[in-house]
């Protein structure tokens, strides 16, 4: 019998409305497809428990390059210490 949860699919679906659910509904209106980019850097940034790895890592072998990150360490460089 077809079971969605041992279909990759629908359990990325699923982890993906999971995520989207409370950003759409806390405002007025319905932005989804604005806030889908940052559900999904956030999903490819976390560690996952069945891997330990965050999915960035896994595929490309380095840690996922955050704005915020990047931003902090640029300003760290070019203050003196």
């Amino acid at each position: 019998p077809y079971l969605a949860r041992s279909n990759l699919v629908e359990r990325w679906h699923s982890s993906l409305l999971g995520l989207l659910r409370p950003m759409v509904f806390q405002k007025s209106r319905r932005t989804w497809d604005e806030d889908i980019v940052h559900c999904v850097s956030a999903y490819n940034s976390r560690n996952h428990g069945s891997t330990g790895f965050s999915p960035f890592y896994a595929m490309f072998g380095r840690e996922f390059p955050d704005p915020y990150t990047r931003v902090q360490t640029a300003s760290a460089e070019r203050l003196p210490l």
